[in-house]
């Protein structure tokens, strides 16, 4: 296939940013400006690639495989990171603006020779990264183009059609392109004023980035859980752990800190491996191992074996050392535990990647046993958080083993003892040693509670504005555990979905909330595609995208809400791909803390295939006899013998179809579950990143020190 003109931008990048490493390399990173027409090269670049998203240009293969004439301007903006080569396009763009920025700023100032060595070993490395994503761009045939261009796309994937893909994939760009930059300075050794920062703006953008990425899944894709340990997720998971660890590693030795922060580095090119296909995963739509991520793999390794080598240098004695109070002692211990975490999350991604491009299948791990793997590093975590939070309470490690420590797992014990006897008492259905679990974790976290919150109220009596945020940031962690222990075996468990046949006028009871089912608005068609896998055959008419039913109950008791909704669509697209066409999104209601959640059974999705149908069905009817007319009459018939049925048969019932007599105005089946104190993860969520913001904005205050 020929090449898309923006290509050639990318080769300038590459040639600019080459020479400019070898003027560096030579003369120090003062002696050149040639990183402008570099990273100019790829911003320009890059926003010439996302226009091509907003302009409609379908000749480029990316455009035409995710985008469709029809979408609106955010959506199809969304489509520009949705593909493989636009996830490396935005994360290039942020790091070039990242390094620009930087670059600039540190040659117009003055620094002394040690620095200048530093910087310019920092920006030799920016630019290789940059290179490395340049270059993968090419491998990953991002600029491939048709030789005719098609009129119009086939479209998004349905499930990211959706208001969270505006906002979780470019704050995982972002943290990826921050996580980079953080990786490069630990082994720059660049002045920690920076580092900090930079590793304070990742955490935060990390941090938003998987919250987002549990609520979409919560509310997008029906399964009722926020997270699942999928690869995806766990792998945007340890770059957060990798920062969290080194916020707290402050009294152990530079070289371990910096170690943590070149994991970081390793972290977002290992994550990006995974989300390019280096491990399948059931929740996200990317599978197989390409040669652009092994290449981002390969971008990683050196920041992997350079925390190897400094990580090594963290002696025994240094290690005494940071324990000499018991604020050390907690912080340190507790950046040791979070390493735990990392290195569990590492070792079964891993372990999953290796068995693919071994045995080209894939191995699939149970929640379970990264929970169990995982509880052990979170137990001590959530113990030491009082004393990493509240030390002035327990000034010395015996205070603070008699009122945290010893109260903390005489109630563990006792409530485990009484759970092992009940059965499931938190869970009814999930196994005993996930029941003895939350007996454990729920005093440890109420401690931790009762310690962080009398922590962030000291620290405003005290007026010591600086450790404010960081006090709200940790009250907002003993919350998050207490929702995650209590809700996550009610999310993650499918056992816990009860079916009802929902019928038109009955009252339901849902234990706790009473619905009535109302009746079903019909909506369509919604936007126009290209016939997927038909990109060479433009003269092809286009058909519809999607219809769509919105299922309308009405609440008689148990929640605030007067009315609420189910939505559910047939998407042509996704049906024409084998993956069924039916997209439901879940229905949530709240009632205080709790939700209940709602799922539409797909096998009742009936009407949506007859709606649509009938919608190609008048088209025919419009339409002169001719290859157009017959093109539609497949399309019919293609729908027909995938869902069984003998096309005369459902040409005829489509055609006869009505909205009024369709079978969801009078009943459906649906799924039903509750997900207990839930509502009380996003509001931890909510305090974790405020705490952060409020951080990073009031320590760069010049306050004035009291006498």
């Amino acid at each position: 296939m020929p090449i898309h003109y923006n290509a050639s931008l990318f080769v300038v990048a590459i040639l600019a940013l080459a020479y400019d490493t070898y003027l560096m390399w030579k003369k120090g990173y003062k002696s050149t400006l040639v990183y402008y027409v570099g990273y100019a090269a790829t911003i320009l670049g890059s926003i010439v690639f996302i226009l091509a998203f907003l302009l409609d240009e379908f000749s480029l293969v990316e455009v035409y495989n995710y985008s469709a004439r029809s979408m609106d301007p955010y959506l199809k903006l969304a489509s520009s990171w949705s593909g493989s080569g636009g996830f490396i396009i935005w994360w290039l763009l942020f790091f070039s603006v990242i390094a620009l920025i930087h670059r600039y700023s540190v040659t117009r100032s003055e620094v002394g020779d040690k620095e200048a060595e530093s910087y310019k070993k920092h920006f030799i490395m920016y630019n290789l990264a940059a290179l490395v994503l340049v270059v993968s761009l090419f491998v990953a045939d991002t600029f491939q183009t048709f030789k005719v261009a098609p009129i119009d796309g086939v479209g998004l994937n349905p499930l990211l059609k959706n208001f969270w893909n505006y906002f979780h994939p470019p704050s995982a760009i972002l943290s990826y392109a921050l996580s980079l930059a953080v990786g490069i300075s630990a082994i720059s050794k660049v002045p920690k004023k920076f580092t900090n920062l930079m590793a304070s703006l990742a955490w935060l953008m990390v941090t938003i980035a998987n919250i987002l990425g549990g609520i979409w899944a919560y509310f997008t894709l029906g399964w009722g859980g926020y997270w699942a340990w999928d690869p995806v997720e766990t792998a945007l998971l340890m770059p957060w752990l990798s920062l969290t660890a080194y916020f707290h590693a402050i009294y152990l030795n530079r070289e371990f800190r910096d170690s943590l922060l070149s994991l970081t580095g390793f972290s977002v090119a290992f994550a990006a491996y995974i989300t390019r296909g280096g491990v399948y995963s059931p929740l996200h739509g990317f599978g197989g191992i390409s040669m652009s991520s092994a290449l981002l793999l390969l971008m990683g390794l050196p920041f992997l074996g350079y925390a190897i080598s400094e990580m090594s240098k963290l002696s025994m004695e240094a290690f005494y050392k940071s324990l000499r109070s018991l604020y050390e002692m907690t912080m340190s211990l507790s950046s040791l535990a979070i390493l735990g975490i990392y290195f569990v999350s590492f070792i079964t991604l891993a372990s999953q990647s290796l068995y693919t491009v071994f045995t080209g299948g894939q191995l699939a791990l149970d929640v379970s046993l990264y929970n169990y793997l995982s509880a052990p590093f979170t137990l001590i975590f959530i113990a030491l958080l009082p004393g990493c939070s509240a030390y002035f309470i327990f000034r010395d490690s015996k205070r603070f083993l008699l009122y945290s420590i010893l109260p903390s797992v005489i109630c563990a014990m006792a409530l485990t003892i009484f759970t092992v006897y009940m059965g499931g008492f938190w869970s009814p259905l999930s196994s005993t040693i996930t029941n003895a679990l939350i007996s454990i974790f729920i005093p440890f976290s109420l401690v931790a509670l009762v310690a962080t919150t009398a922590g962030l109220i000291y620290t405003i009596f005290k007026k010591e504005y600086r450790d404010i945020g960081l006090k709200i940031l940790h009250l907002s962690i003993p919350l998050m555990l207490i929702a995650i222990v209590l809700s996550g075996p009610f999310a993650y468990n499918q056992a816990y979905f009860r079916n009802y046949k929902v019928t038109n006028g009955d009252i339901i009871d849902f234990g706790g909330l009473k619905l009535q089912y109302t009746g079903a608005q019909f909506i369509g068609p919604i936007g126009e595609i290209a016939i997927p896998g038909a990109a060479n055959v433009p003269s092809l008419p286009t058909v519809p995208e999607e219809v769509e039913a919105i299922l309308k109950f009405r609440v008689i008791d148990g929640a605030p809400t007067q009315e609420v909704t189910m939505r559910v669509r047939f998407n042509f697209g996704s049906f024409f791909r084998g993956h069924g066409g039916i997209v439901a999104e879940p229905m949530v209601v709240d009632s205080g803390l709790d939700e209940y959640y709602f799922v539409f059974t797909p096998t009742s999705g009936l009407d949506l295939l007859y709606m649509y149908a009938k919608v190609i069905h008048d088209r025919i009817q419009r339409t002169e006899p001719g290859p157009t007319q017959m093109i539609y009459v497949h399309v019919i018939a293609f729908i027909a013998q995938n869902i069984g049925i003998e096309p005369q048969q459902f040409y005829n019932a489509s055609a006869a179809w009505s909205p009024d007599t369709a079978d969801l105005q009078n009943y459906f089946i649906m799924s039903f579950k509750k997900v207990p104190i839930v509502k009380l993860l996003w509001i931890s969520s909510v305090i974790m990143i405020l705490g952060e913001v409020f951080t990073i904005i009031v320590r760069r205050i010049p306050w004035r020190r009291r006498d």
